[in-house]
Formats: C-alpha cells, sequence, structure tokens
C-alpha cells in the first residue's frame, strides 16, 4: 500500500515515567494520575484460535488488524457453521464452496461472522479495511450469484470464473458486489484501495476479454495466462482494465500501492517478454522467473523486471511496499541462484525448496536478497513490514530447521508441514525464527504486522492443537482443516 497497514494507526507512545494512563490485557484503562497524561501504551497481547465447522476445506487465505485493534481474516469453508463462539452467522452458508469471513476482536476473540456466495465455488483470496472502516474482499466465483445481502451483483456474472468483488460495512453487511472477467478462468488474487478512493483488483486470466464493464483493455491479452488488473471507483464502477504478459503463463500473486500513487505488482513468468507497455525489462528473462511490474496510477507501465536464475526458478508469492522506500517480496525457489541484479545471497541455499526474499528500490534495482530453509521443502507465502521496520516472512517448513543464521527456533518443528515465520531486519539479516503446528499439515497463507511490533498469521491446520507457546487455544478444533489463527508479540513468542 502506499502507506503500509502500520500507518493507518496512531500509534501510542511510550510513557517515559510511572504516570499518565495505561491499558491492561483486556483493554480496560486504570485511573489517571495526572491532568497532564501521557498517550496509552499498547500491552503486547499473544494467542491461538482454531475456526471452523464439520467441512473438510477451511481455509483462511487473508488477515489483516483492523481499525478498532481487532482482525479480520477471510478464506473458504465447504460445510455450514451453525455458530462460532456462541455467534450465528450473518449470511448462512449457501452450498459448494463460499467466502468465510471472520471478525475477531483485539484478544481473538469472535466478534461476528458470515459466507458469502452461491451454488458455486466461491474463495475469498485477499480483504483490505476501506478508510470508512468497512471491508473490500476480492477472490473467485465459479457460477453466478443473483442476489447476496439483499444486493444483485453491479457486473453479471460471464462464465467458468470471474473475479468476485465484495464491498462489506464494517459490521459485515453488503454494500454491492461485482463479478469481471471473460469466458474463460479469471481469478482474483489481491485488492487494495488506491489513494482516490477507488480499489485496484488484480489476478490472473486466461483467455481474452474485448470490453469489462464499458471499458476496452489498455493492453490487450497476450496469450496462455497473463496478469488481469482492473481498476474499480469506490462504488464499484469499471474505471479501466488491462492485460500484462506474453505467450507464456505469466500468474500474479502480489499487490500493493506504491508511494508515488502507481501500484507495484509481481507474480510469476511463464516466459520471455521482450517488451512490455513499451517498455523494455531492467534486467532479463533467465527461466521461470518472478516478473515484478510498476504501473502508474493510470495504468501505465512505469517499469518491469525479470528475477531469478537460468538453473532455478523463482515463484513470487507477496509483495509490499517498505515505508523507508522501494519493496520487498517473498517467494520460493528450487536452486541455488549465485547473483541477482548484480547482488549475491546475505544467506546461503541450503536444499530444495526454499523461501527468498528481495529487497528492490523505487527503480526496481536489486539491494539485497537472502535464502532462509533446511533441509525439507520450504514454501513461502506472505510477508509483511513490522513496527520497527524490519519484515516477517510466514510459509511452511516441511521439515525440523534447528539452526538458521546463528539461530534456534523459538518454538519447535513438530511433524509434516509446520507454520514457518521468519523475522528480518530492514538490512536482511535473520532476527528470530519459529515454528508453529500440529501433527498433521499446517499451511500460513497470510500475515499482518500489529500495532504492538508483533505480528498475526492466519492458514490452516489439519489436527488438534492442544496447547502451542504454553497457551490454550481460545476456541477448540472442530474437524478436518480449520482456520488457524495466531498472534504472536514482536519477539516471535507468545
Amino acid at each position: 500500500m502506499r502507506y503500509l497497514f502500520l500507518n493507518l494507526f496512531l500509534l501510542p507512545l511510550a510513557c517515559g515515567n510511572s504516570w499518565g494512563k495505561f491499558w491492561n490485557d483486556t483493554g480496560a484503562s486504570s485511573p489517571a494520575k495526572s491532568s497532564a497524561a501521557t498517550p496509552p501504551v499498547v500491552i503486547p497481547k499473544s494467542w491461538y484460535t482454531m475456526l471452523g465447522g464439520a467441512g473438510t476445506f477451511d481455509q483462511a487465505n487473508a488477515i489483516i488488524q483492523t481499525s478498532d485493534g481487532g482482525y479480520i481474516v477471510a478464506g473458504q469453508a465447504n460445510a455450514a457453521i451453525a455458530s462460532l463462539s456462541g455467534r450465528a452467522p450473518l449470511n448462512v452458508f449457501n452450498a459448494s464452496y463460499d467466502c468465510l469471513i471472520v471478525k475477531l476482536t483485539t484478544d481473538g476473540v469472535v466478534d461476528w461472522f458470515t459466507f458469502l456466495g452461491g451454488t458455486g465455488i466461491d474463495i475469498a483470496n485477499a480483504i483490505k479495511q476501506t478508510d470508512d472502516g468497512g471491508y473490500i474482499i476480492a477472490g473467485v466465483a465459479q457460477a453466478n450469484i443473483p442476489t447476496l445481502g439483499g444486493q444483485t451483483p453491479l457486473n453479471a456474472y460471464s462464465a467458468s470464473s470471474d473475479y468476485f468483488v465484495i464491498r462489506l460495512t464494517s459490521a459485515g453487511s453488503v454494500v454491492w458486489y461485482t463479478f469481471l472477467g471473460g469466458g474463460g478462468s479469471d481469478t482474483a488474487k489481491g485488492v487494495v484501495q488506491s489513494p482516490d478512493g477507488g480499489y485496484l483488483v488484480a489476478g490472473s486470466s486466461n483467455a481474452t476479454i474485448a470490453t469489462i464493464g464499458g471499458q476496452s483493455p489498455l493492453i490487450t491479452y497476450g496469450g496462455t495466462t497473463d496478469f488481469m488488473v482492473v481498476k474499480l471507483n469506490s462504488a464499484g464502477a469499471v474505471m479501466w482494465f488491462t492485460f500484462l504478459g506474453g505467450a507464456g503463463n505469466d500468474s500474479l500473486y502480489g499487490i500493493d500501492i506504491a508511494s508515488d500513487g502507481g501500484f507495484i505488482l509481481g507474480g510469476q513468468a511463464g516466459g520471455n517478454i521482450p517488451t512490455l507497455g513499451g517498455q523494455s525489462p531492467l534486467i532479463a528473462y533467465t527461466g521461470s522467473d518472478a516478473l515484478v511490474i510498476k504501473l502508474t496510477a493510470a495504468g501505465a507501465v512505469t517499469w518491469y523486471t525479470f528475477l531469478g536464475g537460468p538453473a532455478s526458478g523463482v515463484g513470487l508469492s507477496s509483495i509490499r511496499s517498505v515505508t523507508t522506500g522501494g519493496y520487498i517480496f517473498t517467494g520460493t525457489t528450487s536452486g541455488n541462484i549465485p547473483t541477482i541484479g548484480g547482488q549475491t545471497p546475505l544467506n546461503a541455499y541450503a536444499a530444495l525448496n526454499e523461501y527468498i526474499v528481495i529487497r528492490i528500490d523505487t527503480n526496481g534495482t536489486v539491494l539485497w536478497y537472502t535464502y532462509l530453509g533446511g533441509s525439507g521443502n520450504d514454501t513461502a507465502f506472505a510477508i509483511t513490514e513490522v513496527l520497527d521496520g524490519g519484515f516477517v516472512c510466514t510459509g511452511q517448513a516441511g521439515a525440523n530447521i534447528p539452526a538458521l543464521g546463528g539461530k534456534s527456533p523459538i518454538n519447535a518443528y513438530v511433524a509434516a508441514d509446520d507454520f514457518f515465520l521468519i523475522k528480518l531486519t530492514n538490512q536482511g539479516a535473520i532476527s528470530w525464527y519459529t515454528m508453529l503446528g500440529s501433527a498433521g499439515i499446517d499451511i500460513p497463507y497470510a500475515i499482518s504486522a500489529t500495532t504492538d511490533g508483533g505480528v498475526a498469521v492466519a492458514g490452516k491446520l489439519a489436527a488438534n492443537i492442544s496447547t502451542l507457546g504454553g497457551q490454550t487455544p481460545l476456541n477448540a478444533y472442530n474437524a478436518n482443516d480449520d482456520f488457524l489463527v495466531v498472534k504472536l508479540k514482536s519477539h516471535g513468542g507468545f
């Protein structure tokens, strides 16, 4: 985002003496001892919770901390859930797969939850809070939904799968929703609110589309699969859309607001793209590379670059603007890349699949990159900038990692695949790492920085976790796959 999540909050200042107004873990304030009270101190909290029903595929794909200090989690469910923590859903489960949205308090308690979908497969892949305190959600719908929460769609469903974009109030009511797509398979992976109050929705499309919402594409479809970016106004009307790609499979996974009000996009390229929007790449294609594209606010290509190596591909999964300038992204690579953009890795490649984290400046120049992993298959999904200016990336670890960057894990590896979180400094040095999981396959798809300097991570788990970091769950494991949401303090522990 142009202004990262951390900038959405008035961050409390630490009190320099024993006087003033303090906050305890419940959020209740103690009386001020002086009329010249200092701002309240945010007391770090930690907890974990499991959220789901009897279905086999309850999975959290996105999480953000909200302006009230709580959290909102978005994903999917394939069966009805009658209640969560004693709450009934605002909108009931329909059929097949529905989007599942859960609002939590700052303490991890369920505030409200809702299902959003129709008779087909409907999945929420991204969520952001809007400037009025509501929410914008983006994902995919594989069948028409004639009405939703008493509303009808702004743009009609096309075919196969369409982008599915939903605007909610802060209380979870549907304001509007729309479909965006054509005759092929169109899946939205990211959404942001732009500085003009509208929204940018981005994902991938595997077929040409002549018009969406009365608009023709700024750049036409390249072939196979392209990035597809759609700009909406605040009311959900299409302002412009564009395809970005070449003849190969080019799949988008990350999007954010750039510091100049434009947009930064990231994903994976399936082949060389010699020119794009009148530009040539900053770094040439080598083979199955990450593809990063900078757009203006009007959708024109400012620059684009490939990042990878000839012997191994780089799959980019998450990209973020950095408050001090430039961009950070994480992804997964299957082999060693000795140099990228003239830089050598800070931490050496180990084996199989590993996290790769790359920092670039506003012009697309590589500042540093690093490998993070062990002897198993380690897959990165998301990254965020935290309060101290460092970064935390998350994904899954496929085997124990007894040491990394001279550190030992805060929480030990359990089994199968565990959540795998790593804290880096602004310059890419490892501060801490931890593994969180059950006896089953546990995958974290999303992470959010929090105003107390910690992080909240969300994904899915396949078995019960009776204790974690000395804590017991706020909400018990249900069955099969559940959402797993974990709030950690700034040091990576509970």
